[in-house]
């Protein structure tokens, strides 16, 4: 069991994905600095724990929109961006697996 507050998923990607488009608007962030190496990390760290959070197709697509926002500022992400979906798809998988055979 989870002990976390209940906060909407959809609703978490979306403000954590607002702040990153807000923070890097900031005219005074170097040229070369980028949010999206952190943002992916967050997301990797939030699919390894919470997957399950991930099976509705909303908050897949919001993930989709925080991949392709990461890639448009760093398209050197785009390789890690990918990599995370495909292990996401798969934990789903052998989530889905679990479940049908219990």
């Amino acid at each position: 069991k989870s002990c976390r507050l209940y906060v909407d998923p959809i609703d978490v990607l979306k403000q954590v994905v607002e702040r990153c488009q807000i923070e890097q608007s900031n005219p005074d962030l170097p040229e070369s600095a980028t949010v999206a190496p952190h943002l992916l990390l967050f997301i990797l760290q939030w699919t390894e724990t919470f997957p399950n959070d991930f099976n509705r197709p909303a908050l897949m697509e919001k993930l989709h929109e925080a991949r392709r926002f990461c890639q448009n500022l760093d398209p050197s992400c785009s390789r890690g961006c990918n990599r995370l979906i495909q292990m996401l798809d798969n934990r789903l998988t052998d989530v889905k697996t679990k479940k049908k055979s219990t």
